[in-house]
């Protein structure tokens, strides 16, 4: 179950469902080292996508690799680099939720169908930032076949 975890994060990771948070600044706050300052009711943008993408918070940023969520691995970063849910008293009240139906999804499909991607599908998959969400620019085409005999 560790490694499909993996999976999951790394996909919340390169796809994160939301590219960015809006949160209110709730009181005046300078931010440290440095002369700007954050005015209490303005909105402040956290950019999830950019932080997900940048080489140093997660080198190589463009590839897929499930070991960056290793135990020993996700030590080495930043408590805030990785966003796909929010952080802190505002995060999404659904993570488990969501977690837990996209586990019980994936472990549905993987034992009782093989999957493959047609030709019509862009490898890698691009994504679009005209939505709301993070959504392929393009159809995700797969093709489903019945597994003769369960995993």
């Amino acid at each position: 179950m560790t490694y499909m975890d993996q999976i999951i994060s790394e996909t919340l990771r390169r796809y994160p469902p939301f590219p960015y948070l809006s949160r209110c600044c709730t009181e005046d706050y300078r931010v440290p080292e440095s002369t700007l300052r954050i005015k209490k009711g303005q909105e402040v943008i956290i950019p999830v996508y950019s932080f997900h993408h940048d080489p140093k918070n997660f080198p190589d940023p463009s590839s897929f690799d499930p070991e960056r969520f290793s135990p020993e691995n996700t030590k080495k970063w930043h408590p805030y680099a990785y966003l796909p849910f929010g952080e802190g008293p505002r995060m999404c009240i659904g993570q488990k939720f969501g977690l837990m139906n996209v586990k019980m999804a994936v472990a549905t499909l993987v034992l009782d169908y093989h999957l493959r991607i047609t030709p019509d599908t862009d490898v890698p998959l691009k994504m679009t930032s005209d939505s709301f969400t993070t959504v392929p620019s393009t159809p995700l085409m797969l093709i489903f076949t019945r597994r003769q005999h369960k995993i």
